[in-house]
This record gives structure tokens, C-alpha cells and sequence, in this order.
């Protein structure tokens, strides 16, 4: 099992790293408070999982762990990201879930599919 802190300093540069690519794709500049929140949303998410579902036995891995989360998570992105700034929002949500699933893939449980 992932540590705390494993999942704090991967989803931060997920979500350092969605931010960055998205100014860069619009050709945008940064911003100090933009930097700071996707950090911050980044690490957020991806402690998330294991503050919704506690690793208080070896099979706490549930929905909030799974890829069908993550299915979840890409259809509420298509259907409410109205504005540029939801739409990046949702996808530093997405980029911190997937650095959890990530990390928490290499240990030997996995993850489940549902």
C-alpha cells in the first residue's frame, strides 16, 4: 500500500502537471493562484480514495479505487464542463484520481475493475 505521502507528492505534480499542459496548449500564461490550486486540488484527489475508503483491511479497495470511478469521473467531465475553467477543474480532478490509481496500481492487490 501507497503511503500518504506518495499520494500527496504524485497527485500535487498530476495536478501541477494537467495545468501546466492545458496553459500550454492554449498558449496561456501561468498564474501564481492557478499553480498553487491545481497543487493543492491535485493532492486533494488523490488522497481522496483512501479517506472515502480507509485501509482498515487488505481488502479496502472498493468502488472509489476502481477504474469504473474513473469511467465516472470522464462522463461527469462531458457532461458538466460548461466553461474553460470547469473543464480544467475536471481535469485536474481526473489527473489526481489517476495518479492515485497509478500509484496504487504497482502494489501487489492492484486494483479492482468495479
Amino acid at each position: 500500500m501507497a503511503s500518504r505521502g506518495t499520494h500527496l507528492v504524485v497527485g500535487g505534480a498530476a495536478g501541477l502537471g494537467v495545468y501546466g499542459f492545458d496553459k500550454w496548449k492554449k498558449k496561456e500564461d501561468w498564474t501564481l493562484l492557478g499553480v498553487a490550486g491545481a497543487i493543492l486540488l491535485g493532492m486533494f484527489i488523490a488522497l481522496l480514495p483512501d479517506i472515502i475508503e480507509p485501509a482498515v483491511n487488505p481488502n479496502h479497495r472498493q468502488f472509489f479505487h476502481s477504474l469504473a470511478f474513473l469511467i465516472v469521473l470522464l462522463f461527469l467531465y462531458n457532461k458538466l464542463g460548461r466553461d474553460e475553467f470547469e473543464k480544467l477543474v475536471f481535469k485536474i480532478i481526473i489527473g489526481g484520481c489517476v495518479s492515485h490509481l497509478a500509484v496504487d496500481a504497482t502494489s501487489p492487490r492492484g486494483l479492482p475493475l468495479a
